[in-house]
């Protein structure tokens, strides 16, 4: 790990906070450290459901906790505060030429009217 000198980290924390920080890489999933219980629970139950789904829409699960669980939208923010990032890049929809391409935008919009509304 890189070790600044006190004077470099006292710098650094000061153009942190005074600039935009871009994190182009960050998903959805944002800053959580590692997924709430609620999640991995959901995620097992349908990975083992009867339809025996091979595909999980993690962007939906956290979405609908976001909308409707008070607790987890302010522990969500508070730790995308806590971070630092003030921007990120996130793709709506799917990825390539595929006909599922436009269910998965359809879906990724309405999920993100959802939490903006």
């Amino acid at each position: 790990m890189l070790e600044l000198r006190q004077e470099d980290e006292k710098r650094a924390g000061r153009l942190h906070k005074e600039s935009l920080v871009v994190d182009s890489l960050r998903y959805f999933i944002g800053p959580l450290s590692q997924l709430p219980p609620e999640i991995e629970q959901q995620i097992d139950q349908e990975l083992h459901s009867e339809l025996g789904k091979k595909k999980i829409d993690l962007n939906t699960i956290i979405g609908d906790l976001i909308v409707n669980n008070e607790a987890f939208r302010e522990t969500y923010l508070r730790e995308w505060d806590e971070s630092g990032v003030d921007i990120i890049n996130q793709t709506i929809g799917g990825v390539g030429n595929h006909p599922s391409v436009l269910d998965a935008a359809i879906r990724s919009l309405a999920t993100w009217t959802r939490l903006f509304d």
